[in-house]
């Protein structure tokens, strides 16, 4: 549990904050961007497995979707390493196929 309420409202509170630092994304708002990442990592390096899968499924998983190329590509060098990682294995490299698709 991330924020009180139970593992729904926790999964449901995550993705709505990927939207958040998915907008600071599309604005250059590299203070922004990495303040939530920062937080977000933090949870993920001391969180249970669930917290850790809720992260990594309703946070990571979506960040990057829908943006552009450039926006990726931006926002892809402030990803700390844990999230590079998993991103890595579900979407690709940057520059990929795969990873441009996401």
């Amino acid at each position: 549990e991330i924020y009180g309420g139970g593992p729904e409202a926790s999964e449901a509170w995550v993705f709505a904050f990927q939207y958040v630092t998915k907008e600071a994304i599309r604005a250059n708002d590299a203070r922004q961007v990495q303040n939530h990442l920062t937080l977000m990592v933090n949870y993920y390096r001391v969180g249970a497995e669930c917290v850790r899968g809720c992260i990594e499924g309703g946070y990571v998983q979506h960040l990057l979707a829908g943006l552009s190329s450039s926006e990726k590509a931006w926002g892809w060098r402030l990803f700390p390493p844990e999230f590079q990682t998993f991103y890595v294995a579900l979407c690709g490299e940057p520059g990929s196929v795969r990873f441009e698709n996401a």
